[in-house]
C-alpha cells in the first residue's frame, strides 16, 4: 500500500525550484507541493495536461524518464517522470536561474581571459600573494624577468621559496608589519635581478587581504651600468692621455687631420702649449707648420694676447733687424721721424712666430740668442734696453743640424730653439689626410666663390695617388683653381693640370733594366704592385680587393718580398 508519509517527506526535501505533480491512472495531474494557481506558468500546465496520455505511454516501461526541456517565454523547465512505489510522479524544475549562472560564469571566464592576456602583455611583472604567503597569481612577464617558471611558484608558499634561495629578499614581511608600500632590490636564483614594489590590498575591515607586487627588470640596466663604467674607465684613460684637451681655449677648427701622424702632432702641440717654452717646427714647405704654431698659441695662456708672424726669408736682411727690434728716431737715413716699434714689442705678452728661421742672418742670430736669454731688446739706434715677455716659436724647412755643421747656423742658438722639436710630415706620408683636406677646401672655396662644385670619386682616387710635392699648400691652391676654372659642377680627372695627370701615367709604367727569366720578372712585377698598393691601403684585405687576389696570397707575397730584401742585404755585406 502506498505510504503517504514517505511521499510527504520526499516532497519536503525537494528544492523549492522543483514542482511535484502526481499522475493518476487516467493521466490527470494533481499538484502535490504547489497549488495550480501558485504555479508560475499556467501555459506549462496546459501543455502537460494536453499531453498527459502521451506522457503516460512514455513512462509505462521506465522507472525514471527525463521528458524534455521546455522553453516557455523567458523560462526553461526540465521535465522528469519518476515511479515512486507504483505511483507516477512528474517533477518540473525551473532551470532559468541555473542558466543565468552559467551565462554569468561564461562572461566571467571571458573577462578573466581578457585580463590575463592584458596582464601578460605588460612589460613589468605582476605577482599576487595572500597574507599567508601563498602565491595566488603571476603574469608571464614575471616568468621572463625572474627566469623562474610559473609552475614553480604558483600555489607555493613564498616564505618557503625564500628559504630555498629561489627569491630573496621579500617585500611582504615589511608590508604586513607597516601596512604600507615597500620596495626592495630582489635577486633570483637564476642570477637575474629586479626592483620589486609591493602594494597592500585591504578588505572592508581594513585588514590586508592580498599583496600585489610590481616587478621591474633591472638585469639589462645592470649590464648598461657595467658598460657605462667600462666606458668611463676608457674615458678617464683618454683624459689622462689628452688632459691638455680640457683647456677650453684651444681651437683646432682650421686643422683637418685624420691620420695617426697628424693626430699625434696635434696632441703634442696641445700639450706643449701649456708650458712657456720655445718650440721648433720642422718639415717641408707647405706642410702646415704655421697652422700648428697658431694652434700652440691659441691653446696657451697667452691666447688673448698678440700672435705675430714673421717670415725671415721674405724680408731683406738689411731690413730684418729693424722689423724685429724696431728703431729710434734718426737711427738711419730714411728712418721715420717718429721711430718704429718692432715685432718683439708688438708681440709682448703674446707669441712671436719666426718662420723660415734657417734664413736668419748670422749677425741677427746672435741678437736673437741674447733676447731669448735676457728677455730684453734694444731698438736699432737705441741704448735703453726694453724688457719683453714673448714666447718664441720657430719653423724651418731646412736641416738645421747640417747648417750647424756647415757653420751657417749658430749651434748655441740651435739648441736654445730646439727645446721642443715637432716635425710635420709631408702630405705624401699621411695619405689619410688627403681626402678630408680635399673635401674641406672644396666646401671652403664653394662658399667663398658662391659655387656648388663637387669632387667626383675618380678625381679623388687620382689625387690620393699624387705625391703632393707642395704639400697642403699645393692641395689648397689646386682645389681653388678647380672650383673656379671648371665649367661643370662635378670635378673630374680631365679638369686636373697636365703634370698631375702625367704623374699618374708615369707611376703606372714598370721598367725592366736587365734581362731576367720570365718567372722572376713576374715575381718582381707582383712585388712592385703589392708594395705600391700597400702605400695606399691599411690592410691586406683592402690590397687583396684592389689586386683581385686572396688576402693569404698578399701576406705570402709580402713575406717573400721581405725575405728577398734580407737576402740581398746579406749578399751585399
Amino acid at each position: 500500500m502506498f505510504d503517504n508519509s514517505k511521499l510527504e517527506s520526499l516532497i519536503k526535501s525537494i528544492d523549492m525550484n522543483i514542482y511535484c505533480f502526481m499522475i493518476d491512472e487516467y493521466g490527470n495531474l494533481n499538484a502535490l507541493n504547489v497549488e495550480d494557481e501558485k504555479f508560475s506558468d499556467s501555459r506549462l500546465l496546459s501543455i502537460l495536461k494536453d499531453n498527459s496520455t502521451q506522457l503516460k505511454q512514455k513512462f509505462s516501461s521506465n522507472r525514471e524518464y527525463t521528458c524534455s526541456i521546455e522553453e516557455i517565454g523567458d523560462k526553461r523547465y526540465l521535465l522528469k517522470l519518476l515511479l515512486f512505489e507504483s505511483k507516477k510522479l512528474l517533477l518540473i524544475q525551473d532551470i532559468t536561474p541555473i542558466d543565468s549562472i552559467k551565462k554569468v560564469s561564461k562572461e566571467v571566464d571571458s573577462l578573466w581571459s581578457q585580463i590575463s592576456k592584458i596582464s601578460d602583455s605588460l612589460y613589468d611583472g605582476i605577482f599576487i600573494i595572500n597574507t599567508q604567503g601563498t602565491v595566488l597569481w603571476a603574469n608571464k612577464a614575471y616568468e621572463r624577468i625572474s627566469g623562474i617558471s610559473l609552475d614553480m611558484v604558483l600555489g607555493k608558499n613564498l616564505f618557503e621559496l625564500e628559504k630555498e634561495g629561489m627569491i630573496t629578499p621579500l617585500v611582504s614581511p615589511t608590508i604586513i608589519k607597516t601596512k604600507k608600500n615597500f620596495s626592495v632590490m630582489q635577486s633570483f636564483r637564476t642570477g637575474k635581478n629586479a626592483i620589486v614594489t609591493g602594494n597592500p590590498v585591504f578588505d572592508s575591515n581594513g585588514e590586508i587581504e592580498y599583496i600585489v607586487s610590481n616587478v621591474r627588470d633591472i638585469t639589462e640596466l645592470n649590464l648598461l651600468r657595467k658598460e657605462l663604467r667600462k666606458a668611463n674607465r676608457l674615458t678617464e684613460g683618454y683624459k689622462q692621455h689628452l688632459s691638455v684637451l680640457q683647456n677650453q681655449n684651444w681651437k683646432v677648427d682650421n686643422i683637418i687631420a685624420k691620420s695617426n701622424k697628424m693626430n699625434n702632432i696635434i696632441i703634442n702641440a696641445l700639450h706643449v702649449a701649456q708650458f712657456d717654452t720655445t718650440v721648433l717646427l720642422t718639415g717641408e714647405s707647405g706642410a702646415g707648420k704655421d697652422v700648428i704654431a697658431k694652434l700652440i698659441h691659441t691653446s696657451s695662456n697667452r691666447n688673448n694676447k698678440p700672435f705675430i708672424t714673421l717670415n725671415c726669408g721674405a724680408i731683406a736682411p738689411t731690413l730684418l733687424e729693424s722689423e724685429l727690434f724696431g728703431y729710434e728716431v734718426g737711427a738711419f737715413t730714411g728712418a721715420s721721424n717718429k721711430g718704429k716699434t718692432g715685432l718683439f714689442e708688438l708681440a709682448n705678452e703674446g707669441t712671436l712666430f719666426l718662420d723660415e728661421i734657417g734664413d736668419l742672418p748670422q749677425e741677427l742670430q746672435v741678437k736673437l740668442l741674447r733676447v731669448l736669454q735676457e728677455q730684453e731688446i734694444y731698438r736699432v739706434g737705441g741704448i735703453i734696453p726694453i724688457k719683453i715677455n714673448v714666447r718664441i716659436i720657430t719653423a724651418t724647412n731646412r736641416d738645421l743640424e747640417e747648417q750647424v755643421k756647415q757653420k751657417k747656423f749658430r749651434e748655441d742658438l740651435y739648441y736654445r730653439l730646439n727645446v721642443v722639436p715637432i716635425e710635420i710630415p709631408p702630405l705624401k706620408e699621411r695619405k689619410d689626410d688627403i681626402v678630408p683636406l680635399l673635401l674641406h677646401f672644396c666646401e671652403h672655396f664653394n662658399k667663398k666663390h658662391g659655387m656648388q662644385k663637387k669632387l667626383s670619386i675618380e678625381i679623388i682616387n687620382c689625387l690620393e695617388r699624387y705625391s703632393w710635392p707642395g704639400n697642403v699648400r699645393e692641395l689648397k691652391n689646386l682645389v681653388e683653381r678647380l672650383v673656379i676654372m671648371s665649367q661643370s659642377n662635378e670635378l673630374l680627372p680631365e679638369h686636373l693640370p697636365k703634370h698631375i695627370v702625367n704623374s699618374q701615367k708615369e707611376s703606372a709604367v714598370i721598367k725592366v733594366n736587365r734581362l731576367m727569366p720570365l718567372k722572376q720578372a713576374s715575381f718582381e712585377l707582383e712585388k712592385q704592385l703589392i708594395l705600391m698598393a700597400r702605400e695606399h691601403c691599411k690592410s691586406t684585405k683592402k690590397i687583396a680587393e684592389i689586386l683581385e687576389v686572396s688576402p693569404s696570397t698578399i701576406v705570402r707575397r709580402l713575406r717573400e718580398a721581405k725575405k728577398t730584401e734580407y737576402d740581398n742585404m746579406v749578399e751585399n755585406d
